[in-house]
């Protein structure tokens, strides 16, 4: 697993990377409260763990694939009220964003993947993809890691809509999966919201219409919203291995894909 770390490789070998077509994952997250029974790495950890678990069984396929240092801290104003959370601007994250893609395409790598491990990071990953494509011209791709177990996610859960949300069901599973011993289940309460409006949810894996923006603290009083107590480190393997299944498959059509031919990716992504 040791070479398959870009920040643990030599800048030769990263060379190597690059001539064999080489895809990069860039794990996105955040530090923020996740109630009290979460660490406040949660977001980054995950992330980190997801890209690392999924290059190396890409890699066991024959996928030159290497995984960047997470981005440890996102945009988090809405829990700057519980301590710990360290947030940065949208500007900053964009940035960031911006700059580390650009690096990554100066040097030849054509294969760059955003994935990121926190919900309030979606807008801005993707106004840095858009950003680098149409002021730059480079060209990354994005997703969020949970995404791809979409379709596997509503036979899994056992919490009502609501249940997955921020330090929930689905992020404690995951977590006492990935980092047990940083986890304290016997803290862990569920703080469901139940929202009267058709056009609102409190659940992530919702397709409701409409959203707007709120800080935690209006929402929960310890920082959590969904159903950790309905968590299990068992379910919460098989969910990780179904999220890194899904990830090493996309990735080995990534490793495929031909920039020059962009019909080809989109077919790719049609399949």
């Amino acid at each position: 697993m040791v070479a398959l770390r870009l920040h643990e490789m030599t800048s030769p070998e990263i060379g190597a990377l690059v001539d064999q077509g080489g895809v990069v994952i860039v794990p996105v997250g955040a530090m923020e409260q996740h109630g009290p029974h979460l660490p406040v790495q949660t977001d980054f950890a995950l992330a980190r763990d997801v890209a690392e678990r999924a290059a190396e069984r890409a890699f066991s396929l024959g996928v030159p694939v290497a995984v960047a240092p997470p981005i440890w801290t996102g945009y988090s104003p809405h829990h700057m009220r519980f301590p710990g959370t360290i947030s940065l601007r949208a500007s900053t994250i964009t940035a960031l964003l911006v700059d580390v893609g650009a690096s990554l395409w100066t040097h030849g790598f054509r294969k760059i993947l955003f994935l990121n491990g926190h919900g309030g990071n979606s807008n801005v990953v993707g106004i840095a993809a858009q950003t680098l494509r149409y002021e730059h011209g480079v060209r990354v791709a994005t997703a969020n890691y949970w995404s791809f177990a979409s379709a596997e996610i509503d036979d899994w859960r056992v919490s009502p809509e609501g249940g997955i949300n921020h330090a929930c069901e689905m992020e404690m599973s995951l977590a006492l999966a990935a980092f047990p011993e940083l986890c304290k289940p016997e803290l862990a309460r569920n703080s469901e919201i139940n929202l009267s409006s058709p056009y609102f949810s409190a659940d992530l894996m919702s397709g409701a219409p409409v959203s707007t923006p709120w800080m935690f603290d209006e929402l929960s009083e310890d920082g959590t919203i969904g159903c950790p107590e309905q968590a299990d480190q068992e379910r919460g393997r098989e969910l990780l291995d179904i999220i890194v299944l899904h990830l090493s498959e996309f990735l080995q059509e990534m490793s495929t894909w031909d920039w020059d031919d962009p019909k080809s990716v989109a077919r790719g992504a049609s399949r």
